[in-house]
């Protein structure tokens, strides 16, 4: 057998071009690769050693391991301590909060409302009591068929469908759908069973007689907060305290009996019991209405006081229709409070007040009366009067003659009727503290101007309140005291029983002889004078007429257009030598021929007093009043009005009317 042996050559050598590799070495050959052939190593070189990848030292790698670990436990430390101490936190410092929160969230706190008091006449009669009515609301996470509850709903209610879908969906707990619904409708809501709308109890204001007195009660917002009268002036005394109910509840809104449960009833407020009459101011809003109707009137009030103790039995107040053919009616606006104005004549009482105390004259002390005066720049005229006349104090008040009140201010001079009208409380609220009362307005006296004795005097440049008015004749009624004007007789305690307000303590003003004969020369205004329209049959009237012009917002007495407005007013009281009552009466531009005193306020009167002496049992004591067939009174003799004729500047203005 032969032996094949490899070509010649060097071991190892391989020519150019070869492409084995060698057995089992793993190694490929440049020339296996398709690459330049490697030059043939030299044999006498030595073999280099194959390469190997460094590793690091068994130490260097445990190090590494190690720090690893303690970063994780230090993670984990971290983490389990955080957890600890809110574990802590929760359970040891502040357990409390997390308690409530956990309670408020299915909690219920409902505010119980406290029925106001009652308001009542002077006989106990109800003029304002409380009643129950419903307000729907909702709670809208209970509410499965928001479209079909909104649909049904809102229509009853007043409500767009889909804005009540908005409301339904907003997941509140608590919506008002609407307050105090009438029975009829909350009767259909309730009988449709939505699930989540819902009706409660909620107290609202009733009045048993209707506008009855609407303008002294006043009224209450929604919330049953008084916002205007005696409603407004007592809020805190009639809103008692509210009660409040709270309970714990389960998702789906039903109580959990075992869960949070305070209930604290509510107060109800005290009733009050004012001086009004309840069928006098029924009277006087009659008579009122009557007279605000047969003059064309824009506005009438009246008010109706006890002298002695200043008890405001009735205070009326009507507004006049725009329409001819429409009836008056109650207003809101207390005018008898907030109407200010120039009374004109009937403020002539006061200067002649002055005069007997201070100018030395008596009822019968005569006077020298011009037919005019001029004074500065105005001349003032006696227009019923064709030339000068000596007069008598008496005939000057009873006659209202101007020119006459003027000579007789003159003798008591600026200084001493700025304190007499001062006296009997104009320019200053009455004391009956009802809400927004005006104060009227009495110029300071360093303001006054050359001519403001005069007009002052008869009672224009000055601005009263018909309340102001009647608290000024009750000092004359009262024999010289003065007393402040109440609405509230009594108000009931916690133990429900009724607690009196005690009176103010009045104040004399004026001599009793001097309010003796002011009542003598008054009822002379009745029986001879221009107030003849107020007698009464049976009783003895006394009193005071008053006819001014109104100032306008354009600072003077001119109607924009031409021609002026007044204001007609008659002030008395009955029985005159034993005064029961005090009796005012206002009207705001009356229309047609007769704006007097003695027409269009004096007929009023007379249907006022006698009723109102009915309600308080005096007797008839065959008083002078002649009255006619049919019960009308005689013509009042015709009433002066301000005669002041300006020369070269208007009067001066008065504050505008409120």
């Amino acid at each position: 057998m032969s032996v094949k042996r490899p070509p010649s050559g060097p071991v190892g050598h391989r020519r150019p071009g070869a492409t084995r590799a060698l057995k089992g070495s793993g190694v490929v050959r440049p020339r296996d690769l398709g690459g330049s052939p490697r030059p043939p190593r030299d044999p006498r070189q030595p073999v280099a050693a194959p390469l190997r990848r460094r590793r690091p030292p068994r130490v260097l790698r445990h190090r590494a391991r190690r720090q690893r670990l303690i970063a994780l436990l230090l993670i984990f430390v971290i983490l389990f301590g955080g957890l600890a101490i809110k574990l802590a936190q929760l359970q040891a410092v502040t357990p409390d909060r997390y308690v409530d929160l956990a309670v408020g969230q299915r909690t219920r706190s409902q505010t119980l409302p406290a029925s106001r008091g009652a308001i009542l006449d002077r006989k106990g009669l109800p003029l304002v009591t409380s009643i129950d009515r419903k307000t729907v609301w909702a709670d809208s996470r209970l509410v499965d068929d928001p479209l079909g509850a909104a649909t049904a709903v809102g229509p009853l209610l007043g409500l767009e469908v889909g804005a009540l879908q908005r409301e339904l969906i907003s997941g509140d707990r608590f919506i008002y759908l609407a307050r105090l619904v009438p029975d009829d409708i909350a009767a259909q809501i309730e009988a449709l069973g939505f699930k989540g709308i819902n009706l409660v109890d909620e107290p609202t204001r009733y009045e048993p007689s209707g506008d009855l007195a609407r303008a002294v009660l006043g009224a209450v917002d929604t919330d049953n907060v008084g916002t205007a009268g005696i409603e407004q002036q007592f809020d805190e005394m009639l809103a008692g305290r509210p009660g409040q109910l709270v309970e714990e509840e389960s998702n789906d809104g039903h109580r959990i009996p075992a869960g949070v449960h305070t209930y604290v009833p509510a107060q109800q407020g005290s009733d009050l019991t004012l001086t009004i009459d309840r069928d006098l101011q029924h009277i006087v809003e009659q008579a009122v209405e009557a007279q605000v109707a047969e003059t064309r009137s824009k506005h009438g009030s009246a008010v109706v006081l006890d002298p002695h103790t200043g008890e405001i039995y009735a205070l009326a107040n009507v507004a006049g229709s725009d329409d001819p053919a429409g009836k008056p009616t109650s207003t809101s606006q207390n005018l008898a409070t907030t109407f200010i104005y120039e009374p004109g004549s009937v403020l002539k009482s006061l200067t002649v007040a002055a005069a007997l105390e201070q100018a030395g004259v008596t009822p019968e002390t005569k006077r020298m009366a011009p037919q005019h005066v001029t004074i500065a720049d105005a001349t003032f005229e006696a227009e019923h009067r064709s030339g000068d006349e000596e007069m008598t104090v008496r005939d000057i008040l009873a006659q209202s003659d101007n020119v006459g009140t003027i000579g007789l201010a003159t003798e008591v001079g600026a200084t001493g009727i700025d304190d007499y009208f001062n006296r009997f409380g104009l320019g200053r609220p009455t004391g009956v503290e009802f809400p927004r009362e005006e104060e009227g307005l009495l110029p300071d006296l360093k303001d006054w101007s050359d001519t403001s004795l005069p007009t002052i005097a008869i009672g224009q440049g000055v601005a009263v309140t018909p309340l102001q008015l009647a608290a000024a004749y009750a000092a004359i009624a009262n024999g010289g005291l003065k007393v402040t004007p109440t609405l509230v007789r009594s108000h009931s305690d916690g133990d429900g029983d009724q607690v009196a307000v005690p009176d103010a303590e009045p104040t004399r003003i004026i001599e009793e002889r001097t309010a003796a004969q002011l009542r003598d020369m008054l009822r002379a205004v009745v029986d001879d004078g221009t107030g003849s329209a107020a007698a009464l049959a049976g009783h003895e009237v006394a009193g005071k007429t008053g006819t001014a012009w109104k100032a306008q917002d354009n600072g003077s007495y001119e109607v924009d257009g031409g021609g002026r407005a007044y204001v007609a007013t008659f002030a008395g009281f009955v029985p005159a030598e034993d005064p029961r009552l005090v009796i005012v009466v206002m009207m705001d531009e009356p229309q047609g021929a007769h704006v007097s005193g003695g027409d269009a306020a004096a007929p009023a009167f007379s249907a006022i007093a006698g009723p109102a002496l009915v309600q308080l049992d005096v007797a008839p004591q065959g008083g002078v009043g002649e009255v006619l067939a049919g019960g009308r009174v005689r013509a009042a003799a015709a009433e002066p009005a301000p005669t002041t004729t300006t020369t070269t500047a208007p009067p001066p203005p008065a504050a505008p009317p409120v």
